[in-house]
């Protein structure tokens, strides 16, 4: 019973998450729309940066350890990154330049509700945790609607913001811990950064790359495209939340691998559902899902994304893994090289003008497959072998492989 009610409520909230940037793709001009994507997509890759590792630190201390003092302490470092997200907001609503301060109190947003959910999440309060990963989106919908009933543009959306960073920053006093304590997180959390920024700017790098090298309707069409994709991954959100302690702490790599192949399948099969399903929706429905449909390469575009999805998952299942296993090092390597390849290919592409919507996501599709191998690969170093979840990555690189040529 307890879990059927902790799954309703992440089933809400994560409506939320999805309902939000589609809202928003109704009520804004698609230029605007993509703008808005695109800052979500640069203030996601700039979380890890804000966070500092102590997203890491949290579980390690709590769960790991035992040092619940030293846990608490970095709320003292939330409450700062809160601070500069108000600060932030306030200075875009009264100078107008809304692009750059959207970004910094997104990022900061983004930042201080990851280090909640984490709270949350080692605490064994799955409920919770589901509320604090949908805050931003919570804002944004509430932003949206305001600016459907009055008229507002961005201004509305920055003004949310300013409003949630101050929720996050008055639960930034529960619990804190000493400065002392806080640096013994940091110097935890710190070798992480770098390994988080590899695989969330390799994640994120396909919506960058749209954002700054394709024209703006192409990236309000790759950022509604992404949104309907998007419930895929809930099938592996709601399963992490709720099995997150028990996973990180499970030393059999059988039962993870069996688990890990599960949840792909499980993406792959809503994916494919929705892959399906899409098509057979009313355009009269929507002026925005017409106008994507009405792009000639709006399948190809849903299906990548689709296959994305999947590999995401697979990444996002094998990361804290990566580094309970001390992978850092190795996880770091593995996803930079992959990330500076796609992205000189894109560039490559892109000064020949032959970087396309359709080519791009693909190329992305292929960077993600090979970098979900090489990680696994790295983890049967250390006596973690994934051979189920080594095929389904195979078999979507072959996959991706085949369609550059369709």
């Amino acid at each position: 019973m307890r879990v059927a009610l902790q799954a309703a409520i992440f089933c809400v909230f994560k409506a939320i998450v999805l309902v939000a940037p589609l809202a928003a793709s109704h009520v804004y001009p698609l230029a605007t729309y993509g703008a808005l994507e695109w800052t979500i997509a640069l203030a996601t890759t700039l979380l890890p940066v804000a966070a500092l590792g102590l997203t890491a630190a949290i579980p390690y201390f709590l769960l790991h350890v035992q040092k619940a003092d030293v846990a608490a302490s970095i709320r003292l470092y939330g409450r700062g990154l809160t601070v500069v997200g108000v600060v932030a907001a306030a200075a875009a609503l009264v100078t107008g330049h809304l692009l750059w301060g959207l970004v910094i109190a997104s990022t900061a947003a983004f930042a201080g509700q990851a280090l909640w959910s984490a709270f949350e999440k080692a605490g064994g309060r799955p409920a919770r945790a589901s509320a604090y990963d949908a805050g931003f989106y919570v804002a944004l919908l509430g932003a949206v609607t305001a600016s459907a009933v009055s008229g507002v543009g961005l201004e509305a959306v920055v003004g949310g913001l300013l409003l949630y960073l101050l929720v996050l920053f008055w639960r930034s006093f529960s619990g804190v811990g000493g400065g002392h304590q806080l640096r013994v997180a940091l110097a935890y959390g710190m070798p992480f950064v770098i390994p988080t920024v590899a695989m969330v700017g390799l994640v994120n790098s396909g919506r960058a790359i749209a954002g700054y090298a394709l024209p703006s309707d192409q990236m309000g069409l790759y950022g509604f495209v992404f949104r309907i994709v998007a419930p895929a991954v809930l099938v592996h959100q709601l399963l992490g939340i709720l099995y997150f302690r028990q996973l990180y702490a499970t030393r059999d790599s059988r039962s993870l691998d069996r688990y890990f192949m599960a949840v792909a399948v499980g993406v792959g099969f809503v994916a494919g559902g929705l892959f399906l399903a899409v098509p057979l929706v009313d355009t009269e429905l929507s002026d925005v899902l017409a106008m994507a449909k009405s792009d000639p390469n709006f399948a190809r575009i849903h299906y990548w994304l689709s296959v994305q999805m999947i590999l995401w998952v697979g990444l996002a299942l094998v990361e804290p893994i990566m580094a309970r296993e001390n992978r850092a090092g190795a996880q770091t390597a593995v996803l930079s090289v992959v990330l500076a390849a796609f992205v000189a290919a894109a560039a490559i592409a892109h000064s020949m003008q032959a970087l396309s919507l359709t080519l791009l996501v693909c190329m992305h599709v292929i960077a993600l497959a090979v970098a979900l191998l090489l990680i696994i690969r790295s983890l049967a170093t250390v006596g973690v072998r994934l051979p189920r979840l080594a095929v389904v990555a195979i078999a979507l690189l072959g996959s991706s492989i085949a369609g550059m040529s369709l």
